[in-house]
Protein backbone atom coordinates (compact mmCIF):
# COMPACT_ATOMS: atom_id res chain seq x y z
CA UNK A 1 0.00 0.00 0.00
CA UNK A 2 1.11 3.51 -1.14
CA UNK A 3 1.45 5.84 2.13
CA UNK A 4 0.00 8.82 -0.08
CA UNK A 5 -3.28 7.10 0.01
CA UNK A 6 -3.42 6.91 3.43
CA UNK A 7 -4.76 10.00 5.13
CA UNK A 8 -3.06 12.38 6.54
CA UNK A 9 -5.08 11.80 10.36
CA UNK A 10 -3.46 8.32 10.59
CA UNK A 11 0.13 9.72 10.20
CA UNK A 12 -0.69 11.32 14.31
CA UNK A 13 -1.97 7.74 15.51
CA UNK A 14 1.21 6.28 15.16
CA UNK A 15 1.49 4.20 12.01
CA UNK A 16 4.40 1.63 11.92
CA UNK A 17 5.51 -0.06 8.23
CA UNK A 18 7.86 -2.98 9.04
CA UNK A 19 10.38 -4.03 6.65
CA UNK A 20 7.87 -6.94 5.77
CA UNK A 21 5.41 -4.08 4.35
CA UNK A 22 3.17 -5.07 7.00
CA UNK A 23 1.48 -1.91 8.18
CA UNK A 24 0.29 -1.31 11.78
CA UNK A 25 -1.98 1.56 13.92
CA UNK A 26 -3.12 2.21 16.88
CA UNK A 27 -6.26 4.00 16.01
CA UNK A 28 -8.75 3.59 12.63
CA UNK A 29 -7.56 3.30 9.18
CA UNK A 30 -9.26 5.44 6.56
CA UNK A 31 -8.32 4.80 2.93
CA UNK A 32 -9.87 7.06 -0.03
CA UNK A 33 -12.53 8.14 2.57
CA UNK A 34 -14.96 5.75 1.99
CA UNK A 35 -13.24 2.74 0.10
CA UNK A 36 -12.01 1.16 3.19
CA UNK A 37 -12.40 2.41 7.18
CA UNK A 38 -11.14 0.01 9.76
CA UNK A 39 -13.41 1.27 13.05
CA UNK A 40 -10.87 0.43 15.57
CA UNK A 41 -13.07 1.30 18.45
CA UNK A 42 -16.17 -0.70 16.99
CA UNK A 43 -13.93 -3.37 15.49
CA UNK A 44 -15.61 -2.91 12.23
CA UNK A 45 -13.85 -2.79 8.43
CA UNK A 46 -15.79 -1.30 6.48
CA UNK A 47 -15.93 -1.23 2.37
CA UNK A 48 -17.26 1.63 0.36
CA UNK A 49 -18.71 3.15 3.19
CA UNK A 50 -17.83 4.99 6.67
CA UNK A 51 -21.32 4.15 8.61
CA UNK A 52 -21.11 1.90 11.58
CA UNK A 53 -24.03 2.49 13.11
CA UNK A 54 -25.18 -0.92 12.56
CA UNK A 55 -26.28 -4.37 14.63
CA UNK A 56 -23.77 -5.71 16.93
CA UNK A 57 -24.67 -8.81 16.23
CA UNK A 58 -22.87 -8.82 12.47
CA UNK A 59 -21.13 -5.36 11.95
CA UNK A 60 -17.49 -7.03 11.84
CA UNK A 61 -17.65 -6.17 7.82
CA UNK A 62 -20.22 -3.82 6.56
CA UNK A 63 -19.97 -3.28 2.70
CA UNK A 64 -22.28 -0.92 0.50
CA UNK A 65 -23.30 2.85 0.11
CA UNK A 66 -26.91 2.41 1.02
CA UNK A 67 -27.90 3.19 -2.02
CA UNK A 68 -28.01 1.09 -5.40
CA UNK A 69 -26.68 -2.28 -5.91
CA UNK A 70 -24.13 -3.46 -3.74
CA UNK A 71 -22.61 -6.36 -3.71
CA UNK A 72 -19.62 -8.62 -2.70
CA UNK A 73 -18.20 -11.24 -6.36
CA UNK A 74 -16.23 -14.59 -4.84
CA UNK A 75 -14.24 -15.13 -8.12
CA UNK A 76 -13.33 -18.87 -8.76
CA UNK A 77 -11.98 -21.51 -11.18
CA UNK A 78 -14.85 -22.62 -13.79
CA UNK A 79 -13.42 -26.63 -13.14
CA UNK A 80 -14.97 -29.34 -11.40
CA UNK A 81 -14.74 -29.04 -7.54
CA UNK A 82 -13.95 -25.29 -7.74
CA UNK A 83 -16.46 -23.44 -5.09
CA UNK A 84 -16.83 -19.94 -4.22
CA UNK A 85 -18.14 -20.71 -0.57
CA UNK A 86 -18.91 -19.34 2.71
CA UNK A 87 -18.25 -20.85 6.33
CA UNK A 88 -19.31 -20.50 9.43
CA UNK A 89 -17.17 -21.79 12.24
CA UNK A 90 -17.45 -21.97 16.38
CA UNK A 91 -13.25 -23.03 16.80
CA UNK A 92 -10.14 -22.83 14.49
CA UNK A 93 -9.27 -26.51 14.46
CA UNK A 94 -11.08 -29.35 13.16
CA UNK A 95 -12.17 -30.02 9.50
CA UNK A 96 -15.54 -30.10 10.66
CA UNK A 97 -16.19 -27.02 12.96
CA UNK A 98 -13.64 -24.81 10.75
CA UNK A 99 -17.08 -24.83 8.75
CA UNK A 100 -19.94 -25.98 10.65
CA UNK A 101 -22.13 -23.83 8.40
CA UNK A 102 -21.61 -23.01 4.89
CA UNK A 103 -22.98 -21.52 1.54
CA UNK A 104 -21.14 -23.12 -1.47
CA UNK A 105 -21.71 -22.21 -5.10
CA UNK A 106 -20.14 -25.09 -7.29
CA UNK A 107 -19.18 -23.78 -11.18
CA UNK A 108 -18.59 -26.43 -13.28
CA UNK A 109 -21.97 -28.17 -12.10
CA UNK A 110 -23.83 -25.13 -11.47
CA UNK A 111 -25.08 -25.74 -8.17
CA UNK A 112 -25.91 -23.97 -5.05
CA UNK A 113 -25.00 -26.22 -1.69
CA UNK A 114 -26.52 -25.47 1.87
CA UNK A 115 -25.19 -26.98 5.40
CA UNK A 116 -25.78 -27.02 8.58
CA UNK A 117 -23.99 -29.10 11.23
CA UNK A 118 -21.25 -29.58 8.31
CA UNK A 119 -23.93 -31.28 6.62
CA UNK A 120 -25.85 -30.64 2.93
CA UNK A 121 -29.05 -29.88 3.88
CA UNK A 122 -30.04 -28.35 0.95
CA UNK A 123 -28.94 -27.49 -2.44
CA UNK A 124 -30.26 -25.36 -5.89
CA UNK A 125 -29.17 -27.17 -9.02
CA UNK A 126 -28.83 -26.14 -12.33
CA UNK A 127 -32.20 -26.75 -13.61
CA UNK A 128 -33.69 -24.24 -10.71
CA UNK A 129 -35.08 -27.51 -8.84
CA UNK A 130 -34.84 -27.21 -5.07
CA UNK A 131 -33.19 -30.91 -3.22
CA UNK A 132 -33.83 -30.84 0.72
CA UNK A 133 -32.53 -33.93 2.20
CA UNK A 134 -30.99 -35.23 -1.17
CA UNK A 135 -28.60 -34.47 -3.54
CA UNK A 136 -30.50 -36.20 -6.26
CA UNK A 137 -32.77 -34.00 -8.46
CA UNK A 138 -35.15 -35.93 -10.29
CA UNK A 139 -34.88 -36.49 -13.98
CA UNK A 140 -38.60 -34.84 -14.48
CA UNK A 141 -36.76 -31.44 -14.99
CA UNK A 142 -40.17 -29.61 -14.11
CA UNK A 143 -40.37 -31.35 -10.64
CA UNK A 144 -38.88 -28.26 -8.94
CA UNK A 145 -38.80 -29.11 -5.41
CA UNK A 146 -37.73 -32.52 -3.69
CA UNK A 147 -37.99 -33.34 -0.33
CA UNK A 148 -36.19 -36.52 0.71
CA UNK A 149 -34.04 -39.33 -0.65
CA UNK A 150 -34.49 -42.84 -1.61
CA UNK A 151 -32.26 -43.78 0.72
CA UNK A 152 -34.80 -42.15 3.91
CA UNK A 153 -37.31 -44.97 5.34
CA UNK A 154 -40.04 -41.71 5.34
CA UNK A 155 -39.88 -37.73 4.41
CA UNK A 156 -42.41 -34.95 5.88
CA UNK A 157 -43.08 -31.79 4.58
CA UNK A 158 -45.00 -29.96 7.52
CA UNK A 159 -47.26 -26.53 7.52
CA UNK A 160 -47.44 -25.16 11.05
CA UNK A 161 -50.61 -22.90 12.00
CA UNK A 162 -52.72 -22.30 15.25
CA UNK A 163 -54.85 -24.56 16.59
CA UNK A 164 -57.75 -22.63 14.97
CA UNK A 165 -55.68 -21.27 11.99
CA UNK A 166 -55.80 -23.22 8.59
CA UNK A 167 -52.95 -24.57 6.24
CA UNK A 168 -53.21 -24.07 2.90
CA UNK A 169 -51.19 -26.02 -0.22
CA UNK A 170 -52.20 -23.45 -3.54
CA UNK A 171 -52.11 -24.41 -7.45
CA UNK A 172 -52.28 -20.97 -9.20
CA UNK A 173 -51.94 -20.65 -12.80
CA UNK A 174 -51.51 -16.97 -12.45
CA UNK A 175 -49.42 -14.34 -10.64
CA UNK A 176 -51.95 -11.88 -10.17
CA UNK A 177 -55.00 -11.30 -7.37
CA UNK A 178 -57.66 -13.54 -8.43
CA UNK A 179 -59.30 -16.88 -8.08
CA UNK A 180 -56.36 -17.61 -10.92
CA UNK A 181 -54.28 -17.25 -7.86
CA UNK A 182 -55.92 -20.30 -6.20
CA UNK A 183 -57.89 -22.07 -8.48
CA UNK A 184 -57.32 -25.20 -7.01
CA UNK A 185 -56.05 -25.60 -2.93
CA UNK A 186 -55.89 -28.52 -0.52
CA UNK A 187 -56.71 -27.16 2.90
CA UNK A 188 -56.66 -28.22 6.31
CA UNK A 189 -58.83 -26.33 9.37
CA UNK A 190 -57.91 -26.93 12.76
CA UNK A 191 -60.59 -25.66 14.54
CA UNK A 192 -62.78 -28.65 12.97
CA UNK A 193 -60.06 -30.77 12.38
CA UNK A 194 -61.38 -31.33 8.90
CA UNK A 195 -59.62 -31.54 5.02
CA UNK A 196 -61.35 -29.97 2.39
CA UNK A 197 -60.03 -30.40 -1.54
CA UNK A 198 -61.47 -27.30 -3.49
CA UNK A 199 -61.33 -26.57 -7.55
CA UNK A 200 -62.82 -24.41 -10.15
CA UNK A 201 -61.60 -21.42 -8.33
CA UNK A 202 -61.44 -22.28 -4.79
CA UNK A 203 -64.84 -24.30 -4.97
CA UNK A 204 -65.20 -26.88 -2.58
CA UNK A 205 -65.59 -30.08 -3.99
CA UNK A 206 -64.58 -32.91 -0.96
CA UNK A 207 -64.42 -32.97 2.63
CA UNK A 208 -63.38 -35.52 4.88
CA UNK A 209 -64.13 -34.24 8.57
CA UNK A 210 -62.69 -35.56 12.00
CA UNK A 211 -64.24 -39.01 12.25
CA UNK A 212 -63.39 -40.01 8.95
CA UNK A 213 -66.92 -38.96 6.67
CA UNK A 214 -66.44 -38.38 3.33
CA UNK A 215 -68.64 -35.41 1.52
CA UNK A 216 -68.47 -34.54 -1.97
CA UNK A 217 -70.08 -31.66 -3.28
CA UNK A 218 -70.51 -31.83 -7.18
CA UNK A 219 -72.40 -29.11 -9.49
CA UNK A 220 -72.86 -31.16 -12.65
CA UNK A 221 -75.69 -31.36 -15.02
CA UNK A 222 -76.06 -34.10 -17.00
CA UNK A 223 -72.59 -36.23 -15.80
CA UNK A 224 -72.11 -38.50 -13.44
CA UNK A 225 -71.08 -36.75 -9.76
CA UNK A 226 -68.32 -39.88 -9.31
CA UNK A 227 -66.84 -42.59 -10.89
CA UNK A 228 -64.31 -44.81 -10.31
CA UNK A 229 -62.07 -46.61 -13.16
CA UNK A 230 -60.78 -49.92 -12.15
CA UNK A 231 -57.92 -50.63 -14.83
CA UNK A 232 -56.20 -53.63 -13.56
CA UNK A 233 -56.40 -57.03 -15.73
CA UNK A 234 -56.78 -59.63 -15.54
CA UNK A 235 -58.66 -59.58 -12.10
CA UNK A 236 -60.00 -55.95 -11.32
CA UNK A 237 -62.35 -55.38 -7.98
CA UNK A 238 -64.60 -52.76 -7.33
CA UNK A 239 -66.32 -51.02 -4.31
CA UNK A 240 -65.78 -52.99 -1.47
CA UNK A 241 -67.56 -51.66 2.30
CA UNK A 242 -66.35 -53.03 5.49
CA UNK A 243 -68.00 -52.56 8.54
CA UNK A 244 -65.16 -54.03 10.35
CA UNK A 245 -65.74 -53.04 14.58
CA UNK A 246 -69.23 -54.48 14.39
CA UNK A 247 -72.13 -56.73 12.45
CA UNK A 248 -75.60 -54.50 13.15
CA UNK A 249 -77.23 -57.37 10.91
CA UNK A 250 -80.40 -55.58 11.20
CA UNK A 251 -82.88 -53.04 8.94
CA UNK A 252 -81.24 -50.16 10.69
CA UNK A 253 -77.72 -50.05 10.05
CA UNK A 254 -77.14 -48.98 5.54
CA UNK A 255 -73.97 -50.16 3.52
CA UNK A 256 -75.95 -47.97 1.08
CA UNK A 257 -78.37 -45.04 0.68
CA UNK A 258 -79.33 -42.73 -2.12
CA UNK A 259 -82.00 -39.85 -1.90
CA UNK A 260 -83.31 -36.81 -4.42
CA UNK A 261 -84.72 -33.92 -3.14
CA UNK A 262 -87.97 -35.53 -2.30
CA UNK A 263 -87.31 -38.90 -1.35
CA UNK A 264 -85.33 -41.52 -0.06
CA UNK A 265 -84.74 -43.89 -3.36
CA UNK A 266 -82.99 -47.00 -2.23
CA UNK A 267 -81.04 -48.71 0.69
CA UNK A 268 -79.02 -51.67 1.08
CA UNK A 269 -79.06 -52.35 4.94
CA UNK A 270 -76.97 -54.41 7.07
CA UNK A 271 -78.55 -57.56 7.00
CA UNK A 272 -78.44 -57.92 2.99
CA UNK A 273 -81.40 -56.18 2.74
CA UNK A 274 -82.62 -54.26 -0.53
CA UNK A 275 -85.56 -51.39 -0.37
CA UNK A 276 -86.27 -49.09 -3.14
CA UNK A 277 -89.26 -47.01 -3.65
CA UNK A 278 -90.83 -48.39 -6.64
CA UNK A 279 -89.91 -52.31 -5.79
CA UNK A 280 -88.62 -52.74 -8.97
CA UNK A 281 -85.58 -55.21 -9.65
CA UNK A 282 -85.14 -55.23 -13.72
CA UNK A 283 -82.14 -56.08 -16.44
CA UNK A 284 -81.47 -55.25 -19.47
CA UNK A 285 -84.69 -56.76 -21.56
CA UNK A 286 -84.72 -55.47 -25.72
CA UNK A 287 -85.62 -57.97 -28.47
CA UNK A 288 -82.69 -55.76 -30.23
CA UNK A 289 -79.91 -56.32 -27.40
CA UNK A 290 -80.54 -60.19 -27.67
CA UNK A 291 -80.35 -63.23 -30.42
CA UNK A 292 -81.39 -66.74 -30.66
CA UNK A 293 -84.56 -66.32 -29.87
CA UNK A 294 -86.65 -69.28 -29.43
CA UNK A 295 -89.28 -70.22 -27.01
CA UNK A 296 -88.11 -71.60 -23.77
CA UNK A 297 -88.72 -75.69 -22.97
CA UNK A 298 -91.07 -77.13 -19.96
CA UNK A 299 -89.77 -76.03 -16.55
CA UNK A 300 -92.71 -78.14 -15.01
CA UNK A 301 -90.35 -81.17 -13.71
CA UNK A 302 -87.54 -78.91 -12.54
CA UNK A 303 -89.58 -77.08 -10.43
CA UNK A 304 -91.34 -80.31 -9.39
CA UNK A 305 -88.41 -81.65 -8.45
CA UNK A 306 -86.71 -78.83 -6.42
CA UNK A 307 -86.85 -78.99 -2.38
CA UNK A 308 -87.27 -76.06 -0.91
CA UNK A 309 -86.36 -76.08 2.75
CA UNK A 310 -86.39 -74.14 6.17
CA UNK A 311 -82.52 -73.75 7.60
CA UNK A 312 -80.77 -71.04 9.88
CA UNK A 313 -77.70 -69.43 8.35
CA UNK A 314 -74.62 -69.20 10.16
CA UNK A 315 -74.30 -65.23 9.63
CA UNK A 316 -78.44 -64.87 11.12
CA UNK A 317 -78.68 -67.19 13.34
CA UNK A 318 -82.03 -65.75 14.48
CA UNK A 319 -83.58 -65.78 11.40
CA UNK A 320 -85.15 -68.68 10.42
CA UNK A 321 -85.29 -68.55 6.17
CA UNK A 322 -87.06 -70.48 3.37
CA UNK A 323 -85.17 -71.35 0.56
CA UNK A 324 -82.62 -74.20 -1.64
CA UNK A 325 -79.98 -75.97 -1.05
CA UNK A 326 -77.32 -75.33 -3.63
CA UNK A 327 -76.29 -79.00 -3.86
CA UNK A 328 -79.98 -80.13 -4.01
CA UNK A 329 -80.54 -77.72 -6.73
CA UNK A 330 -77.32 -78.65 -8.74
CA UNK A 331 -78.56 -82.30 -9.24
CA UNK A 332 -81.72 -81.19 -10.68
CA UNK A 333 -80.60 -78.20 -12.49
CA UNK A 334 -76.77 -77.40 -12.42
CA UNK A 335 -76.84 -74.18 -14.67
CA UNK A 336 -78.83 -72.77 -11.50
CA UNK A 337 -75.62 -73.31 -9.38
CA UNK A 338 -72.26 -70.57 -9.57
CA UNK A 339 -69.16 -71.14 -7.28
CA UNK A 340 -67.71 -68.21 -5.87
CA UNK A 341 -64.67 -67.76 -3.32
CA UNK A 342 -64.96 -67.98 0.14
CA UNK A 343 -65.15 -64.94 2.05
CA UNK A 344 -63.54 -63.98 5.65
CA UNK A 345 -66.65 -64.84 7.25
CA UNK A 346 -67.12 -68.29 5.93
CA UNK A 347 -63.97 -69.55 6.13
CA UNK A 348 -64.40 -68.25 9.82
CA UNK A 349 -67.18 -70.44 10.14
CA UNK A 350 -66.02 -73.43 8.38
CA UNK A 351 -62.31 -74.00 7.41
CA UNK A 352 -63.86 -76.27 5.19
CA UNK A 353 -63.53 -73.30 2.71
CA UNK A 354 -59.98 -72.06 3.72
CA UNK A 355 -57.16 -70.22 6.14
CA UNK A 356 -56.94 -66.90 7.08
CA UNK A 357 -54.04 -64.90 8.16
CA UNK A 358 -53.17 -64.78 11.46
CA UNK A 359 -50.12 -63.44 13.81
CA UNK A 360 -47.18 -65.02 13.67
CA UNK A 361 -48.03 -65.86 9.35
CA UNK A 362 -45.88 -63.96 6.77
CA UNK A 363 -48.27 -61.34 5.58
CA UNK A 364 -48.52 -59.60 2.09
CA UNK A 365 -48.49 -55.70 1.69
CA UNK A 366 -51.74 -55.45 0.80
CA UNK A 367 -53.65 -58.09 3.55
CA UNK A 368 -53.77 -58.20 7.27
CA UNK A 369 -54.82 -60.69 9.74
CA UNK A 370 -57.96 -61.98 9.07
CA UNK A 371 -58.18 -61.75 5.60
CA UNK A 372 -58.11 -64.87 3.38
CA UNK A 373 -54.85 -66.43 3.18
CA UNK A 374 -56.07 -69.42 1.17
CA UNK A 375 -59.12 -71.38 -0.66
CA UNK A 376 -59.53 -74.67 -0.51
CA UNK A 377 -62.69 -75.11 -1.81
CA UNK A 378 -65.30 -72.68 -3.06
CA UNK A 379 -68.34 -71.45 -1.74
CA UNK A 380 -71.81 -72.52 -3.93
CA UNK A 381 -74.33 -70.17 -5.19
CA UNK A 382 -78.03 -70.47 -6.55
CA UNK A 383 -79.25 -68.20 -9.46
CA UNK A 384 -81.97 -66.95 -7.53
CA UNK A 385 -83.44 -64.66 -10.34
CA UNK A 386 -83.14 -67.50 -12.81
CA UNK A 387 -85.43 -69.52 -10.96
CA UNK A 388 -87.76 -67.32 -10.05
CA UNK A 389 -88.22 -66.89 -14.63
CA UNK A 390 -88.30 -70.65 -13.84
CA UNK A 391 -90.68 -70.57 -11.45
CA UNK A 392 -93.00 -68.27 -13.72
CA UNK A 393 -92.58 -70.48 -17.00
CA UNK A 394 -93.72 -73.41 -14.84
CA UNK A 395 -96.88 -71.33 -13.21
CA UNK A 396 -97.80 -70.47 -17.08
CA UNK A 397 -97.49 -74.50 -18.03
CA UNK A 398 -100.12 -74.78 -14.47
CA UNK A 399 -102.47 -72.13 -16.07
CA UNK A 400 -102.66 -74.10 -19.43
CA UNK A 401 -103.56 -77.25 -17.49
CA UNK A 402 -105.79 -75.59 -15.23
CA UNK A 403 -107.70 -74.12 -17.89
CA UNK A 404 -107.60 -77.59 -19.82
CA UNK A 405 -109.30 -79.25 -16.83
CA UNK A 406 -111.96 -76.40 -16.36
CA UNK A 407 -112.64 -76.76 -20.10
CA UNK A 408 -113.14 -80.59 -19.73
CA UNK A 409 -114.97 -80.52 -16.36
CA UNK A 410 -117.68 -77.75 -18.14
CA UNK A 411 -118.14 -80.38 -20.59
CA UNK A 412 -118.54 -83.04 -18.37
CA UNK A 413 -121.06 -81.21 -16.19
CA UNK A 414 -123.17 -80.24 -19.22
CA UNK A 415 -123.13 -84.04 -20.35
CA UNK A 416 -124.61 -84.86 -16.07
CA UNK A 417 -126.79 -82.42 -16.45
CA UNK A 418 -128.09 -84.03 -20.23
CA UNK A 419 -128.07 -87.75 -18.59
CA UNK A 420 -129.99 -85.79 -15.43
CA UNK A 421 -132.88 -84.57 -17.77
CA UNK A 422 -133.30 -87.16 -20.41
Amino acid sequence: MALSKISTNQIANDIAVSTSGTIATTGDLTVDTDTLKVDASEDTVCINTTATDFDAGADDLIVGTGSGDCGITIYTGSSVGDKGSIFFADATTGSSNEKKGQISYEQNNEIMSFFTNATERMNINLNGQVLIGTTTGSGYTNRLLTVGDATTASSFVEIRTTTSGTGHVLFSDQSAQGTGAYTGYIAYAHASDSMTFHTGGGGERLRIDSAGRVTQNASLNGNTAYAITQSAAPSPYGLYIDFSAAAPNNTDNYFFGAEDSSANRIKIYSAGTVKNSTGTYTSFSDERLKSDIVDAKSQWEDIKSLKFKNFIKFDNPDFKQLGLIAQDVEKVCPNLVFDSPPEKGEIKHSSVFGTLYEEGDTIPEDKKIGDVKEVKSQVKNVKDSILYMKAVKALQEAMTRIETLETSNTDLIKRIEALEDA
